[in-house]
């Protein structure tokens, strides 16, 4: 036969009904009809084990959704059930059917009765997704292409037998429908210019004698052996398809062994999950899996460069290298506030020149100091992670050393994003009322004042030179980052008074200090004047007006040029008299800020505890508490930029826990 000639080649073989994983189109569903589609194909290809011997004993399975190779008889009469987890035992098992539907979709109906609505209601609330179509297949046509590595075969002549809702779908190696009856199945390859080579080099023993059987005579059939069960005296004898269960149990191990190798390919490649069952779902072989594995790797290696840096793990309680170099550092910038240990003191002379050739280990051998300095900058050791730690470091210190004197009235929160937040004050809820007997309970809310938040950045970018490096100037390291923390805390602060000293609008049009809010007074820092701002606060009423919040406040903020008047108020000191008694001493906690001079050296201020009533929120991003640090490598230049960046925002939450005295 001439290479160009054109081979039919003919396998049939008795075939069980299959099934295949489909989905629910849930924007389809239509609860006053009862009714949902369905995507019952989408023609994608599943792997199929044990249906025939030879060269087809494992191949790729397609449905093809071309007009004509689908039989729609069953799904046009409504003859194809709706059926629970492929259960065809009794009429129970049967929730529903078909309405119609085409070669890749179905208009499905649940069945009204009582023990439905179950499964019903499940759909609807998107908790049964999962759905498998039974279906019989009468003719296959090979379409195995040069580039495949095993049989394709596509289906042009099959059936849609059922629809079902089951908890976890068929995949396409397990789906066999054992309790189903057999029908006749016939493979028919009417492909061109065979390349024979590619056949035979790929074939087992058992394809390349089916392939010599199916040339040597175009008209072959190959058939599956039969052997014939004995029957009582008087009965036929009838064909039985031999081997079949093994065939399908071997099928079946064979797939369960695919989805454990893939399983442990992902699961030793450090893979999300979700990527191990796609690769399962989507019917993959074990090298298939591996190479899209890796190409996996290969694509988040490109979105999040990997470090190549070797790193030794440590036993508890010891400290790594870097660590040790970084605590050495630490001393060396301020003794009086860093302690060495033993595991840190062999790096004692050690200047930075030293700690990049001890990162480069023996890469650092023979190199001058600005070659040795260049090249720990710019490979993948571990010297600008140890700059960089030793900056942040420094700057953790910085920040927290900076007095922040508004910590103890305001709150802290965190935002996820920076985003506009609406922030809503506790003082706000609706209050309790009474529930008659019988009666029943309203809703309460929060009501009015949601007062606007969000954040601002804030930052600076500093460089770390090779001639730093070299000269040994620790001060880029430690001092720079100290004094940028003690800029990003004074900014806290700034602009937390800032709220109490600009007197900003709230949500309700007000300011924040006003004669509608009830919370200004003219009066002067003494007994009468704390007198006139508790009382102010005491009797402020929450929106409803209903209740009186009864106030008291715990915070007298002042600016410096009060401050002796302030703290004369707040002296245990024992009057000659009851009409110079001080009422007041040790009743607040006193705050004095300088921030405050800048505005009024008259004005002070009132705050209760921010944890009984909301007053004054400062808000970080979630998971940066502070400012933190960010290094790179620099191509234009030697050296190393670090950027110090600051999230940071402040609002007033509610006036009613705040007052203020003017002077008289």
């Amino acid at each position: 036969m001439k290479p160009d000639e054109v081979k039919h080649r003919y396998v049939k073989n008795d075939m069980p009904a299959l099934n295949i994983q489909a989905r629910i189109m849930p924007e389809s569903f239509n609860e006053a009809d009862r009714t949902v589609k369905v995507q019952y194909t989408a023609g994608a290809r599943v792997m199929r084990f044990g249906f025939f011997e030879g060269a087809y004993g494992t191949y790729m399975e397609e449905l093809s959704t071309e007009k004509g190779h689908v039989r729609l008889e069953r799904l046009k009469a409504g003859k194809v059930p709706l059926l629970d987890s492929h259960r065809a035992y009794s009429l129970e098992n049967v929730i529903g059917t078909t309405l119609d539907g085409d070669e890749e979709y179905a208009d499905c109906k649940f069945s009204s009765r009582e023990a439905v609505q179950p499964i019903f209601q499940d759909v609807k609330d998107g908790i049964h997704k999962n759905i498998s179509v039974g279906y019989r297949v009468y003719k296959y046509e090979d379409i195995t292409g040069d580039e495949d590595e095993i049989r394709v075969l596509r289906a042009i002549d099959w059936e849609p037998l059922e629809i079902s809702f089951v908890p976890v779908p068929a995949d396409g190696g397990a789906g066999v429908r054992s309790e189903t009856s057999t029908n006749q199945c016939v493979v028919e390859d009417a492909r061109t210019n065979l390349n024979h080579n590619k056949e035979t080099n790929t074939m087992d023993p058992k394809e390349k004698e089916a392939l010599r059987e199916t040339e040597n005579n175009t008209s072959t059939r190959l058939e599956t052996p039969k052997t014939e069960t004995p029957k009582a005296e008087g009965q036929r004898n009838t064909p039985v398809e031999a081997n079949t269960s093994e065939h399908v149990e071997q099928g079946r191990k064979q797939e369960r062994q695919r989805i454990a190798d893939i399983k442990d390919i992902c699961r030793r490649s450090g893979v999300a999950q979700a990527f191990a069952d796609k690769l399962i779902d989507d019917d993959k072989t074990v090298d298939q899996a591996r190479a899209l594995v890796l190409d996996e790797l290969a694509r988040a290696a490109d979105e999040k460069p990997i470090n190549g840096n070797i790193r030794v793990s440590t036993p508890e309680g010891q400290l790594s290298r870097q660590e040790a170099m970084q605590e050495y550092l630490a001393y060396r910038a301020n003794p009086s506030k860093n302690k060495v240990t033993e595991q840190s003191r062999i790096y004692n002379g050690y200047s930075l020149v030293d700690m990049a050739r001890e990162c480069l280990g023996k890469d650092g051998k023979g190199l001058n100091k600005m070659d040795l300095v260049t090249r720990a900058l710019h490979t993948t050791s571990d010297f600008p992670e140890l700059l960089s730690a030793t900056a942040n470091k420094s700057l953790r210190q910085g920040y927290e050393n900076t007095v922040r004197t508004f910590l103890p009235f305001a709150r802290q929160i965190t935002l996820p994003d920076f985003k506009e937040m609406s922030r809503v004050a506790l003082s706000n809820a609706s209050s309790l009322e009474e529930v008659v007997e019988d009666g029943e309970y309203k809703r309460g809310t929060f009501g009015e004042g949601a007062e606007k938040i969000s954040l601002s950045t804030y930052g600076k970018i500093i460089g770390i030179t090779r001639q730093m490096i070299i000269n040994d100037d620790l001060d880029a390291l430690t001092r720079v980052p100290q004094k940028l923390a003690a800029t990003a805390a004074r900014l806290e602060n700034r602009l937390v008074y800032n709220v109490l000293t600009s007197n900003p609008f709230m949500s309700d049009g007000e300011n924040l200090f006003s004669a509608a809010h009830a919370n200004t007074f003219g009066v002067n820092l003494d007994v009468a004047g704390l007198g006139a701002l508790r009382a102010g606060m005491r009797i402020q009423k929450d929106p409803s007006g209903n209740d009186i919040l009864n106030i008291v406040p715990r915070f007298l903020v002042a600016p410096a040029a009060l401050e002796v008047q302030a703290a004369k108020l707040m002296a245990d000191i024992s009057a000659d008299s009851v009409a110079n008694a001080n009422p007041y001493r040790n009743a607040h906690e006193l705050i004095v800020d300088g921030q405050l001079d800048a505005t009024s050296t008259t004005n002070f201020f009132m705050i209760a505890d921010p944890s009984v009533i909301d007053t004054i929120e400062y808000a970080y991003l979630e998971g940066q508490e502070g400012p933190y640090i960010e290094s790179r490598e620099t191509f234009n230049r030697d050296g190393l930029e670090i950027k110090v960046r600051h999230d940071f925002a402040t609002i007033p939450v509610d006036h009613r826990g705040i007052a203020r005295g003017t002077g008289a």
